[in-house]
């Protein structure tokens, strides 16, 4: 059974025999990238396998080798000292490829990723104490930074940025559940991509045993 409380990330036993071929896989999925929690919770979870026996053992983890996420840190330096056969079977959902595969115009779809990131930003941090100045060159580089991601112009991206209204709170609700939903959007196409990617990664494997790390909102892609 799983257990779940705010970013407390769920971990336990995956049953799906037909998928995993009764390889009764280990999971971890995080609420949130890059906590403490989430490290904890990795190292307990893998702290029962058997370094010597690691060749059994197959990882499946988002963004191996490319997030920076302390969770994904302590699990490259766990796969490299064991020596653990990993793959990665996500499709990162915020890049312009998959903005373009899910119909959605890349420029909106980077406004989704940042203004629902930059609002959890504000959530988690308390930004709202922090000056103006300040403020304003936090989320100039989040747009340029985003921009980059996109490949679009950080100047349009600004531009389509100014059009929410932050003196409205109604109207300013409505907006971000847009955004929210193309978010959700993204992700979607990623999911149905990345199941795809996973279900040709095991039926190459002969691991008989699996560790899964990744967001919770990739949780779909290995239990559906």
């Amino acid at each position: 059974m799983f257990t779940e409380k705010i970013y407390t990330p769920k971990s336990g036993t995956l049953q799906l025999p037909t998928l995993y071929k009764n390889r009764n896989p280990i999971a971890v999925f995080v609420m949130k990238h890059d906590l403490q929690q989430n490290t904890e919770a990795v190292r307990n979870t893998t702290e029962s396998i058997d370094r010597s026996d690691s060749n059994r053992w197959l990882f499946l983890i988002e963004g191996h080798t490319k997030y920076v996420a302390q969770e994904n840190r302590y699990l490259d330096e766990f796969i490299e000292t064991v020596g653990v056969k990993t793959e990665d079977p996500i499709y990162n959902p915020f890049t312009r490829e998959v903005a373009i595969g899910a119909s959605v115009d890349p420029c909106s779809a980077a406004l989704a990723i940042f203004v629902i990131d930059f609002l959890d930003l504000i959530d988690m941090n308390n930004t709202r104490d922090t000056d103006g100045k300040q403020l304003e060159e936090l989320i100039n580089s989040g747009l340029e930074s985003v921009s980059r991601v996109f490949e679009i112009d950080s100047k349009a991206l600004k531009k389509k940025f100014e059009t929410l209204d932050w003196t409205n709170k109604e109207k300013l609700s409505k907006q971000v559940l847009e955004l929210a939903d193309i978010r959700k959007t993204l992700i979607g196409k990623s999911n149905t991509q990345s199941r795809l990617k996973l279900d040709s990664i095991l039926n190459s494997s002969q691991h008989p045993c699996i560790f899964i790390m990744s967001g919770i909102e990739h949780e779909p892609v290995f239990t559906q």
